[in-house]
C-alpha cells in the first residue's frame, strides 16, 4: 500500500514542521510517543512512534524521513516487520534513543 499527498508548501516547511518530533502529540491525536531514533545527515532521519488509533491495536513503527531540494517523503516500517534495516535499526537504538523528544 502506497500513499502520496501534495502539499502547497515548500519542503523546507514540511521538513521543519516533521523534525519537531516533541509537538505531534499536540497535532497528531492518536500518538502516544514520538522520538528521534537516528539522524543519518543533515536531510535523513529516522524517528519512532507509538500509535493509538480507534479500531486496531495500539502499534508502534519507525518512520524514515527524507528531505530532497524538491520534495520530502516519509515511508514506514512496523518494528515487527520482516524488513531487516529497519528492524535492526529498531532493536539497537528503540530502548537508547539518540534524541528523545518525548518520554512514554
Amino acid at each position: 500500500v502506497k500513499a502520496s499527498m501534495e502539499l502547497a508548501l515548500p519542503p523546507e516547511r514540511i521538513w521543519e514542521v516533521l523534525q519537531d518530533c516533541s509537538k505531534y502529540v499536540e497535532f497528531m491525536p492518536y500518538v502516544i510517543d514520538a522520538y528521534v531514533l537516528k539522524r543519518e545527515s543533515d536531510n535523513v532521519e529516522y524517528q519512532y512512534q507509538l500509535i493509538d488509533p480507534p479500531f486496531v491495536d495500539k502499534r508502534d513503527y519507525i518512520l524514515k524521513v527524507e528531505k530532497s531540494a524538491d520534495s520530502v517523503t516519509c515511508s514506514h516500517s512496523s518494528i515487527d516487520s520482516k524488513n531487516s534495516a529497519y528492524t535492526a535499526l529498531a532493536r539497537s537504538s528503540a530502548f537508547f534513543p539518540s534524541s528523545r523528544c518525548r518520554g512514554g
